[in-house]
């Protein structure tokens, strides 16, 4: 198994996310985002037996501009998705507040969906999005309308 440090806006996108879909909103999106990436890195240094920076500031902006988060279910689903698999390798992942949040996230996205966790692999409208969520990623259906959205605000 391999684990990536997921991108600035992949962080953001899950705190958005879970501010407005999480069981209770964060006191500060920017400690939320900070909490996220710190598991994420501490994954990856824990997998690869590095000691890399935990403190990697990312400051919170929307990512979905005025638009409805759900809207991008399928894209918010698999975004916790990748994000819980880079972040899972260190020991301290299974009782994580970072685990907590992105499980609740997950459970509110299944059920606007209206699915079950089984019966999303290999639905076309979960494959059809990317593994890892970046603005300028074309292979991202969404990326051209978010960016225009997130340049608006």
């Amino acid at each position: 198994m391999s684990a990536w440090i997921v991108s600035d806006d992949h962080i953001r996108l899950l705190a958005q996310a879970i501010a407005l879909y999480g069981e209770e909103p964060p006191e500060s999106m920017d400690a939320l985002c900070a909490m996220l990436i710190t598991e994420n890195i501490r994954s990856v240094n824990y997998r690869y037996d590095k000691n890399s920076d935990e403190d990697w500031p990312i400051g919170y902006h929307p990512v979905f501009g005025g638009e409805d988060p759900t809207t991008f279910k399928w894209l918010v689903l698999k975004s916790v998705d990748c994000y819980s698999y880079q972040s899972c390798e260190h020991p301290g992942w299974k009782t994580s507040e970072a685990k907590r949040v992105t499980d609740a996230l997950e459970a509110r996205m299944l059920d606007l969906l209206k699915v079950e966790r089984r019966g999303v692999y290999g639905r076309q409208e979960y494959e059809n999005e990317p593994w890892g969520f970046d603005i300028p990623y074309r292979k991202n259906p969404h990326a051209e309308r978010l960016a225009g959205a997130r340049s608006n605000d």
